[in-house]
């Protein structure tokens, strides 16, 4: 009797337990945009004619002078705008200052100033096609006449790729020798012809078998192909005539064997780009689409059919030689911006799920005012208006000031100010407003030549500059008067792609445990990707801007696949009324303080108290006066696209900590657990107050600081004045621990500056570190021994190449490595030390600083700077 009435009990007990957890449990409510913004503006730029000059300018004026964390794209190999190569095996070494192009380019890509690719190459040369090799039967002493370049636009064209075409597969013991019209005859082996044919993932009967050969397959220096006068085939197996026919002899810019010779540096680099954009060209073949894109301009002007006229995005075709598919995925390419028909320029909100997959990628879909079909300038400035009533008129007679409408379409640099301004006015309407912007930012100096000279500090015409002043304010609120809903979000264009696709697929899989006040987060496997997000190789960066309501953003918690993270803000109530939590992407951080000793990166000293180096954290202690104090002046210590502090700290006893940051003009940034400990600060950002003995991470928004007397951004423009943010060279970190007990003591295990990383990460993880040697004139140093070693005492050793530049791939996350010159005292302008914990490419040497010469032995030397050239830098 007791056993029957048991069961029912604990039964019921059991339905009681599961709908006390249910309850418990909730789907997470995501807010639509990262707190504390209502909108989002971004740029995804084509790289058009961008030269390597102007794309540094740009920057320094968006990302440094204004602060704006924007991106815009490259190509890896180019003939009219700047790319890390010039040729299939040469890196870019036209100089940018003292910097060859490729430096230039990896040092703008790894601080998040570039982060996609606008195609691999520019595809400016259509093919040269030798019409009479095709349907001719192959046979040993075979000969096929080529004809030279049939237009003026082809004579200094990059024609490094032969391709040959077969209707099946050619006799393995065929070489080639290639007559030039100089007369110089150059050999291709069978062994290269061989390596050549195996590069083409997949034969078809329409297109054949391709054996595109390299300029490097020839054992002489031949980097061009435009003057190629006769190819002779060589095959001792088909004396007479073999059943292999010839399909197609042509020259071309590219080729898939391109791409995969310098994929591998690329990866060696880190430059792992999340977008890839289709490149409007004269081929279109390293680009992605399904349409045959009419006949190019060079073929339609010459009067010859030795051009190629087909214009056929080719990356996604695994018969043509072009494809490019598997070596963007090992890249980490995860969104393509295709050719169609109808396109992808429009508006799009995220609230409208993406585009459908295409050939295995995300769409990115970018932005576009509108089409407009004026005839003269004025009717186009009218339409203009009549598409956006709300812009000023005055504004568009100011940055329209071209005599015709195509040098100022709306897609160019010339006029680059209508973009913010178009989405500005846009907000005053209606919240909500999303837009990645298709521009080009490159073609400002060419387009607008016959009425704008570019400059270093102004990269774009002067009426263009305000609106982008005014889109910093909104992002930064340093009136404080901005209403939460006029805020915009300001991200890299690899980060915004990254931000619509958590958004869209991670609903079902965020819960909200309200008890504990803890965001549940499981990871899943990207349905288009086949990839896991977050892909914690990459820290938090796949979760950025993620925004979750919670009760108590205080006491709040945050785990993915039950393991808790501390890259979040905690924000007070929005409009909503609700508080709620941000992830932040911890993926490059830049260490102001951790594991690699201050003294090894400056000069560190305690102005009040004790300062105490343990195993894992730096502590400040009080003295009798009840104050402790340090300051720490670094060599070298420099910030980009900083958005956020995080900084994990521990006090013992009472005691309230403050953090200031002096800026590199002067100005002060602090951070601390009650008012601004300094009058004189700009902005301030407020910590949460820690218990005694317990550790607190906490991460600090720029978004969301108080600003002290801060201009509004616009004044700056003509003032030259910098705004008070943590970017460019930090001069002086000062820690101090107030209104504390003798003995009190504050430990700091890490201040970190972090940012939006728009970039990719390596399979393992691991970072390069990478740096220049040059000498007091800043003149390179080539063939120098660079030495790298880490806490286990394993060396490394690379040279300087002829640039004085050197790698050093693979570097473990988390190493304090050691660098220096051997034989010498030499060390990095930074320190002898840097803890590597994102990809370091400006790891520079000075060697005008340690009296360096390249006899062997011990060199004298000095400190890389003394205490009274730092205090009185």
């Amino acid at each position: 009797m007791l056993s029957k009435l048991a069961g029912p009990s604990i039964a019921a007990l059991a339905l009681l337990c599961q709908a006390l957890t249910v309850s418990a449990v909730e789907p997470g409510e995501i807010r639509r945009f990262p707190y504390p913004f209502g909108n989002l503006v971004a740029f995804s730029s084509d790289a058009d004619s961008q030269s390597g000059e102007h794309g540094v300018n740009i920057h320094r004026f968006f990302n440094e002078r204004l602060g704006l964390p924007i991106s815009d794209s490259t190509f890896p190999l180019a003939t009219y705008a700047a790319s890390f190569f010039s040729s299939q095996v040469e890196l870019n070494r036209k100089k940018i200052g003292k910097l060859p192009t490729f430096a230039v380019l990896l040092r703008e890509w790894h601080r998040g100033n570039i982060d996609h690719f606008h195609s691999w190459e520019e595809g400016a040369f259509p093919r040269i096609i030798s019409r009479s090799a095709a349907g001719r039967f192959l046979h040993n002493g075979l000969q096929v006449e080529t004809a030279g370049a049939a237009h003026p636009f082809q004579m200094g064209a990059r024609y490094d790729v032969l391709r040959l075409r077969f209707d099946r597969q050619p006799p393995a013991d065929l070489s080639l020798v290639l007559k030039f019209a100089d007369g110089s005859e150059h050999a291709v082996s069978s062994g290269a012809m061989e390596q050549a044919r195996y590069a083409q993932v997949a034969t078809s009967e329409l297109f054949g078998v391709i054996v595109d050969i390299l300029a490097p397959d020839i054992q002489e220096k031949v980097v061009n192909f435009t003057d190629l006068r006769r190819v002779e085939f060589i095959s001792p197996s088909c004396q007479e005539t073999c059943e292999v026919r010839i399909l197609e002899l042509s020259r071309d810019g590219f080729s898939r064997r391109t791409a995969l010779i310098q994929a591998p540096v690329l990866e060696a680099w880190n430059v792992r780009p999340f977008i890839y954009t289709s490149h409007g060209s004269q081929t279109k073949n390293a680009s992605f689409g399904t349409a045959l894109l009419g006949v190019n301009a060079v073929a339609a002007e010459a009067s010859t059919s030795a051009i190629d006229t087909e214009v056929t995005p080719l990356a996604a075709n695994p018969t043509r030689h072009a494809y490019l598919v598997d070596i963007l995925k090992r890249l980490g390419v995860g969104s393509v911006w295709p050719f169609e028909v109808s396109g992808y320029l429009y508006s799009a909100n995220i609230d409208t799920p993406p585009a459908n997959s295409f050939d295995g990628f995300h769409v990115t879909r970018r932005t576009w005012p509108f089409w407009n079909p004026a005839t003269s300038i004025d009717e186009y400035k009218n339409n203009i208006f009549k598409k956006f009533p709300s812009l000023s008129r005055d504004l568009i007679e100011k940055i329209i000031v071209c005599k015709t409408t195509g040098p100022c379409s709306m897609e160019q640099g010339t006029v680059i100010g209508l973009l913010p301004a178009i989405s500005l006015s846009e907000i005053t309407r209606r919240a909500g407003v999303e837009h990645l912007w298709y521009t080009h930012f490159g073609t400002a100096p060419s387009f607008g030549r016959s009425f704008f000279n570019s400059t270093p500090d102004q990269p774009f015409p002067a009426a263009n500059l305000p609106p982008f002043a005014t889109l910093t304010n909104r992002f930064y609120n340093f009136s404080g008067l901005v209403p939460k809903s006029e805020r915009v979000w300001v991200a890299p264009a690899g980060t915004v792609e990254r931000y619509r696709r958590m958004h869209h697929q991670i609903g079902g899989l965020l819960r909200y445990r309200r008890k504990t006040q803890t965001v549940e987060i499981r990871s899943w496997l990207d349905p288009v990707l086949a990839t896991r997000v977050p892909d914690r190789g990459a820290g938090t960066r796949d979760l950025h801007g993620l925004t979750v309501y919670v009760e108590d953003a205080s006491r709040s918690r945050v785990t993915v696949d039950d393991q808790e993270i501390d890259s979040f803000t905690r924000n007070s109530a929005d409009a909503s009324g609700r508080e709620s939590i941000t992830v932040v992407d911890d993926s490059a951080p830049t260490v102001l303080i951790g594991k690699a000793p201050l003294e090894s990166r400056g000069i560190a000293i305690a102005t009040q108290g004790h300062l105490i180096r343990g195993a894992h954290e730096l502590s400040l202690e009080t003295g009798a006066d009840k104050r402790a104090a340090f300051t720490f002046v670094p060599n070298e210590l420099k910030l980009w696209n900083t958005s956020h502090i995080k900084i994990r700290y521990r006090k013992s006893g009472p005691g309230r900590a403050y953090i200031t940051l002096t800026l590199q003009d002067g100005q002060l940034l602090s951070l601390g657990e009650g008012d601004s400990p300094s009058l004189e600060a700009s902005g301030y950002l407020s910590m949460p107050e820690a218990a005694s003995e317990e550790w607190v991470s906490s991460v600090l928004s720029l978004a969301d600081a108080d600003w002290l007397d801060t201009p509004d951004a616009k004044d700056t423009l003509d003032s030259g004045q910098r705004l008070p943010l943590p970017l460019g060279q930090i001069r002086q970190i000062e820690v101090e621990l107030r209104d504390a007990a003798e003995n009190s003591r504050l430990s700091i295990e890490y201040l970190h500056a972090l940012r939006p990383n728009g970039n990719g990460v390596a399979p393992d993880g691991r970072k390069v570190v990478a740096g220049r040697v040059a000498n007091a004139d800043g003149e390179p140093l080539s063939n120098v021994t660079v030495e790298a070693s880490d806490g286990d005492g394993t060396a490394r050793r690379t040279a300087t190449d002829r640039d004085g530049l050197y790698f050093f791939p693979a570097i473990s996350i988390g190493s304090v490595l050691r660098l220096r010159l051997p034989y010498t005292n030499c060390y990095p302008d930074r320190g002898s030390a840097i803890e590597v914990l994102k990809d370091e490419v400006e790891v520079d040497f000075d060697t005008g600083r340690c009296d360096y010469s390249r006899s062997q032995g011990l060199q004298t030397h000095r400190p890389l700077l003394t205490p009274t050239e730092i205090f009185s830098k």
